[in-house]
């Protein structure tokens, strides 16, 4: 009991601290930015006026710090999932909606390089609906997307030479679905979550990989082997890409791009040897897959 007590104790004394760490902080800043404004724009301040000011930094101050130092718990269900339910489904093919919310999180992942616009990607998607896979929550909400692109040889060919970079795929080079599955050369044009800095956009992130190598699977491994291609967008994606067998096959600064290029041989041994790398979701993700119209 007072070992309990004592750590009790220990962690409201160490909130109480944060708490007015984070209210000092806070308070400092806004009657900063008050007294910068009343010194932009001259205000005659009566006795009211300046306690209204006071009552209100505090009140401000108050909050983010109640905000800032009130732990988060996760709830059971994000750690112990209901066996009888999914928690994540993975959709694929993906209707338009779908593809505009994950196209909202290509734009907040890749910093400045923006994603290929909405109207653009729709007619990729008409010529092949199954290039884009998404991660829904319970709600039915897109956390996370891939999209592979299985694309003619040509234009493959000009892409691993650097000539041409992701911008430059239009609607002629994307293969249909039936073309794409025998001897089809892939280009794994992006994978991304929502809000990777968070412990459940971390979770999304392992889910994802997971998902990514079971497409993959499903729908070219009984045609494997296929060449593929992968840029590497950020440090921590040219990480993962060399971890699943990926060999650097151009630098970025000899590509259109300027962004490296990995490639790899997509094949059963490959698929075999990544899925022993990463955990399996099977009991919390239901897979949805269509090939060819038939659910998988």
């Amino acid at each position: 009991m007072g070992k309990g007590t004592c750590d009790v104790s220990a962690l409201l004394r160490g909130r109480r601290l944060r708490f007015g760490r984070e209210f000092l902080v806070a308070w400092v800043a806004i009657v900063g930015l008050m007294a910068g404004l009343v010194a932009l724009v001259p205000v005659h301040l009566t006795w009211w006026r300046s306690l209204l000011a006071l009552g209100s930094s505090i009140l401000m101050a108050g909050s983010y710090a109640w905000f800032r130092s009130t732990p988060v718990h996760l709830a059971i269900e994000e750690f112990v999932p209901d066996p009888e339910s999914c928690r994540f489904t993975i959709q694929c093919p993906c209707k338009r909606d779908l593809a505009i919310q994950a196209n909202r999180i290509a734009a907040g992942a890749y910093g400045p390089q923006p994603p290929i616009a909405a109207e653009r990607y729709e007619q990729w998607r008409l010529k092949n609906d199954s290039i884009l896979a998404c991660v829904l929550d319970s709600s039915k909400c897109v956390v996370g997307y891939f999209d592979v692109l299985p694309l003619r040889k040509d234009f493959f060919e000009l892409l691993r030479a650097g000539s041409v970079s992701e911008q430059d795929i239009r609607y002629e080079h994307i293969l249909k679905s039936k073309q794409s599955r025998s001897g089809a050369r892939l280009y794994l044009a992006g994978i991304a979550v929502e809000a990777p800095e968070t412990i459940r956009g971390k979770r999304t992130a392992a889910i994802l990989v997971w998902a990514l190598l079971k497409y993959l699977d499903c729908y070219y491994s009984n045609t494997a082997p296929h060449p593929m291609l992968a840029v590497g967008a950020t440090l921590e994606g040219e990480r993962l890409l060399k971890y699943f067998g990926f060999s650097l096959a151009m630098p970025g600064e000899h590509r259109k791009d300027k962004k490296p290029l990995y490639e790899c041989t997509l094949d059963r041994d490959l698929l075999s040897e990544a899925m022993r790398k990463v955990p399996a979701w099977d009991h919390t993700v239901c897979l949805s897959w269509q090939v060819d119209g038939s659910g998988v």
